[in-house]
């Protein structure tokens, strides 16, 4: 069971307070606690990926399918994962079965 995280963002003026950071660990506790699930999995930009290492998540090296209006492609942009579990990501090629979020 994954749960997906997409659009997080921070005005410019209120960058640097911790409000994504405080944002993304609140998130994660739901995913957890509430939704029970296994991990968590998030899309995002090069530039930012440091930001959520910092908060525990983990880039998958493994490919990666999203649907677009001419089919199944491979997304090229850096897809991380949040173990909420004490369990390992597992292996292969994963399918989002539609849009990135």
């Amino acid at each position: 069971r994954v749960g997906g995280i997409g659009a997080v963002a921070t005005l410019p003026e209120m960058q640097g307070r911790g409000l994504a950071g405080a944002a993304m660990r609140r998130a994660a506790e739901f995913m957890r606690e509430t939704l029970n699930l296994d991990f968590g999995l998030l899309f995002c930009a090069p530039e930012t990926a440091p930001i959520y290492r910092h908060l525990g998540w983990r880039e998958l090296a493994g490919p990666v399918l999203i649907d677009q209006p001419q089919g199944k492609v491979t997304f090229h942009e850096v897809t991380m994962f949040l173990p909420c579990r004490e369990q390992a990501w597992p292996d292969g090629t994963i399918d989002i079965c539609g849009l990135p979020w």
